[in-house]
């Protein structure tokens, strides 16, 4: 079982940082707006995994 934990905390923690690291390019190219938008897809993304 730990083994389990610890494999879907990794693939879990990856999804997480390719999103961030996507989003952070898209705000740098993005006006405000987007830039609100993106941040609450991030906070739903986190609240759901």
């Amino acid at each position: 079982m730990p083994l389990f934990y610890t494999l879907n905390t990794d693939i879990n923690l990856t999804i997480f940082y390719e999103v961030y690291e996507f989003s952070v390019t898209k705000i740098k190219s993005s006006k405000t707006a987007g830039m609100i938008d993106v941040m609450k897809n991030i906070n739903d993304k986190r609240r759901k995994a």
